[in-house]
C-alpha cells in the first residue's frame, strides 16, 4: 500500500467513525442522557459518550453546559493532540440543533451565566433571577450554597433539581473547589448575602486560587 493509499484509507476510517458516533448518538443516546440530565444523574451515564467519542479519536473532548434557548449544549475538543480540523469534521457532520440539543467547539468561551436561559417544561427559567448565598466552611472543609429562584418552587422536583445543577455546573464550568466539599439546598426566600451566578463564578474562582496557593 502506498503512503497516498493509507491516507485516503484512514481519511475513510475516520469518516466512517464520526458518522457511526452520530449515528449512535442521535438515535439511542440523546434521548437517554436528556433523561438523566432531568433525572440529576449525568455521572451515572455519561461514560458511554466517552468511550464512543475516543472511537473517532483518543484524545476527543467534550463538555455539556446550557445552550441558547433552554437548549443543552454538547461541545467537543480536543486535549492537544489531535489535529483540529478532526473536531471540524465532527463538529460538520453533528445533527441540526432541535428543541434540546445543539452542538459547538469546546474551546468557545463559557458563556455569562446571567445571559442564559434553562427549560423546564413549558418555562424558560431566566437564570439573571438566580440568587446563591455561598458559605464557607474552612475548619470542615464544606461549601455550602442555598439556591434561590422565584420560579423553582412552581417546578416539579426532578426539573428543578436539573435547574440547580446545570446552573452550578455552568459557574464552576464542571470544576468544583479542590479541597471543599460542596452541598446544596434551594430556598423559597431570597438569600440577604446573596450572588447573582457570575458574582457567585468570581467567589468560587477566588476559592480555588486561595486553595493552590495556602
Amino acid at each position: 500500500m502506498t503512503h497516498s493509499d493509507a491516507r485516503e484509507a484512514d481519511t475513510a476510517g475516520t469518516a466512517v467513525a464520526v458518522e457511526t458516533f452520530w449515528s449512535w448518538w442521535y438515535d439511542r443516546f440523546r434521548e437517554y442522557l436528556t433523561n438523566a440530565i432531568v433525572e440529576n444523574r449525568v455521572e451515572q451515564v455519561i461514560d458511554p459518550l466517552s468511550a464512543r467519542l475516543r472511537k473517532v479519536h483518543p484524545n476527543l473532548i467534550f463538555d455539556l453546559r446550557p445552550g441558547t434557548n433552554g437548549r443543552i449544549a454538547l461541545v467537543i475538543g480536543s486535549d492537544g493532540k489531535c489535529p483540529d480540523a478532526l473536531v471540524d469534521q465532527v463538529l460538520a457532520s453533528a445533527p441540526e440543533a432541535d428543541e434540546k440539543w445543539e452542538y459547538g467547539p469546546a474551546d468557545d468561551p463559557i458563556p455569562d451565566p446571567r445571559e442564559l436561559s434553562l427549560k423546564a417544561g413549558d418555562r424558560n427559567i431566566d437564570l439573571a433571577r438566580m440568587r446563591v448565598a455561598m458559605h464557607v466552611d474552612d475548619a470542615r472543609l464544606e461549601l455550602e450554597l442555598e439556591v434561590y429562584h422565584p420560579e423553582l418552587a412552581d417546578i416539579p422536583e426532578l426539573e428543578r433539581e436539573s435547574v440547580v445543577t446545570t446552573a452550578l455546573n455552568v459557574v464552576a464550568g464542571h470544576a468544583p473547589p479542590l479541597r471543599h466539599r460542596a452541598r446544596r439546598s434551594v430556598t423559597c426566600t431570597p438569600p440577604e448575602d446573596g450572588l447573582d451566578l457570575a458574582e457567585l463564578r468570581e467567589r468560587m474562582a477566588a476559592l480555588d486560587r486561595w486553595q493552590t496557593t495556602s
